[in-house]
């Protein structure tokens, strides 16, 4: 058998060095700087690949790369949202691979054959008339807002927050926590409730602060791209699972009874302004995930806290329509039917969040999923006759494929 000569060998090695060359040396994420000059206070900026709270512009962030167009959706208080649409063009690296038709198919299947037309992209604030700590919504007296205050309310739950000693490695979380909003009332205690959610997940589950997702008054843009965040985690990570919060308000379809969630730029009006809560469930169902556990705190029923109605053209609460869950997901609700999922003012938190917080606390995390909900009907029905005498009866929906183990299911 003849040996090979030397300039075969190289021949080979270069081959290998250069097969899916883009995949290789360029990755699947790009990077682009944000900026505008007019803006000198922090913003936050939401891509398809990470989110970057309370930064400073000029700004370099990820987008993925790939044949569809990235979307960067740009946010500061007193300004709407801006969206900066990257589009992409064939990346000369893989030009290497012109011979190489194998690693050619590499490239195009990891998107690395593309990148952005641009590396740097400047955009324009329109100002907001009713956004988060505007002057213009502080001093409104628009009389349909909610009358509640804002005061600081410092809960039980809020202090002695259990330590784990253990890390959740593969535990990612996306937290949604709406409490501002441009339409429709605000949602009391909400931010302070996704904020002291946050604190569990890190010191009593474990999971680490860089696996989490944490979106204060998020718009369309920034829910999405959350959304897209999880389920690139779900796909990409090997025995990866998922818990996502949610407070906020909820509404249903008039004609389809679909449930949907109100960014704080949505429209109760309109349902296209807002998110699919069955969007929510399938994307993340059509993942690798190993779990998938939601706490709502919401109602879909088109009512507030205080059980008033969001739109006033309608004059009863309607229940939502019930989505059929795939997947390995478990659904913690904070209502059931067309009740309103209330707070607990003493407190400073939703009512339906307080409990899931203390049960947390009283058993630093180590607690089943039935005994978990069972803790949480039971007190929060209690409360919420003797607080608002009104019914709130907490409900767990599950998918088909785990309804008979989903109790024994733990956090951590």
């Amino acid at each position: 058998m003849k040996r090979l000569h030397f300039s075969h060998w190289v021949i080979c090695i270069a081959t290998l060095l250069l097969s899916s060359c883009a995949t290789i040396f360029c990755g699947t994420k790009a990077k682009v700087t944000v900026n505008n000059p007019e803006i000198k206070q922090p913003v936050s900026i939401t891509t398809d690949v990470s989110c970057y709270n309370n930064v400073t512009l000029p700004y370099e962030v990820q987008v993925r790369r790939g044949y569809k167009p990235s979307n960067i959706v740009v946010e500061s208080d007193g300004y709407n949202p801006a969206t900066i649409t990257v589009k992409k063009k064939y990346n000369p690296v893989t030009v290497a691979n012109v011979f190489n038709w194998a690693a050619w198919a590499v490239d195009a299947g990891t998107g690395a054959i593309m990148r952005p037309e641009r590396t740097a992209y400047t955009f324009h604030f329109e100002q907001g008339e009713n956004t988060h700590n505007s002057p213009v919504k502080a001093q409104s007296t628009d009389l349909s807002k909610s009358s509640v205050k804002k005061v600081a309310i410092q809960s039980d739950v809020d202090k002695n927050i259990p330590q784990s000693t253990k890390v959740a490695e593969n535990t990612y979380a996306l937290i949604i926590a709406n409490e501002d909003y441009q339409f429709v009332d605000d949602v009391p205690f909400a931010t302070h409730d996704g904020e002291i959610f946050k604190e569990y997940c890190i010191k009593t589950l474990g999971i680490p602060e860089r696996q989490i997702r944490y979106c204060a008054n998020a718009s369309y843009g920034v829910i999405s791209g959350g959304v897209d965040w999880m389920k690139y985690a779900l796909n990409n990570f090997e025995g990866s699972r998922a818990i996502v919060y949610y407070c906020g308000h909820g509404i249903p379809d008039e004609k389809t009874g679909d449930a949907y969630i109100i960014p704080v730029d949505g429209k109760g009006t309109n349902t296209t302004t807002c998110y699919s809560l069955n969007t929510l469930y399938t994307s993340l169902a059509s993942t690798k995930a190993t779990s998938i556990t939601y706490f709502m705190d919401a109602c879909f029923t088109g009512a507030n806290k205080e059980g008033s109605m969001l739109v006033a053209a309608r004059g009863v609460a309607r229940e939502a329509k019930k989505e059929v869950l795939k997947g390995k997901a478990v659904v913690f609700s904070a209502s059931s039917g067309d009740e309103t999922a209330m707070t607990h003012p003493e407190q400073g938190h939703g009512l339906f969040t307080y409990f899931l917080l203390k049960k947390l606390q009283e058993t630093q995390g180590n607690v089943s999923y039935s005994e978990l909900a069972s803790y949480i009907n039971k007190n929060v029905k209690k409360e919420a006759f003797l607080i608002n005498e009104k019914p709130q009866t907490p409900v767990v929906a599950t998918s088909s494929t785990i309804v008979n183990t989903w109790g024994a299911m733990k956090l951590k």
